[in-house]
């Protein structure tokens, strides 16, 4: 993370740090809000979700922004970057992310959805993309492997491309999860003398 993120990014009440998400050095329930943006598949999800429940106020929310192998293997990646779906094994399935939040009793899962985003690109964008390794996806490859996959990569998309524009339909999903309000058990003990 870079050192002036603040500076670039300034955001009322909001202060980027770099924590370990399966081990947040946060108060219990301090954060009206956790999301986090296609990144979970970097994380332990039965820790990571424990964690973020554990900060969440009562009412929090819990956003997990993701694509799933499924949906990975329909992106422009998936279908023309050599061995890219086969290369990604960490991302997790709607069904894993819906297991992770119901182990969590505090965390109530209020749905999942995908969302489908059709761009238009630019051939030299998307080549761009990849040498600058948008993807940690890319780091499965050694420097020759992706040479020559980058280099069928960009013949497949110049056959693909319309004047050097190509279309993309990229799908997406969000989990979203609420951390519940907790009604105190009060027990009483009676004694008989």
């Amino acid at each position: 993370m870079p050192q002036n993120i603040n500076l670039e990014f300034p955001l009322k009440n909001t202060h980027y740090c770099l924590v370990n998400a399966n081990d947040l050095p946060f108060a219990h329930g301090c954060f009206d809000a956790v999301t986090t943006f296609n990144a979970v598949h970097h994380f332990d999800l039965d820790l990571f979700v424990s964690a973020e429940a554990r900060v969440l106020r009562p009412g929090g929310l819990l956003s997990i922004y993701t694509r799933t192998s499924k949906q990975n293997v329909h992106t422009i990646w998936g279908q023309y970057f050599p061995e890219f779906t086969e290369r990604e094994t960490r991302l997790y399935q709607c069904e894993r992310i819906e297991e992770a939040i119901g182990k969590v009793s505090e965390l109530q899962l209020e749905g999942i959805q995908e969302f489908k985003n059709v761009r238009v690109e630019v051939l030299e964008s998307l080549l761009d993309r990849a040498r600058n390794f948008y993807y940690s996806t890319f780091a499965f490859y050694s420097a020759d492997e992706f040479r020559l996959a980058l280099e069928a990569f960009a013949t497949s998309l110049t056959e693909f491309s319309s004047k050097g524009k190509i279309k993309d339909t990229a799908k997406n999903t969000m989990a979203l999860a609420q951390r519940i309000y907790c009604v105190p058990f009060l027990v009483h003990i009676f004694g008989i003398l």
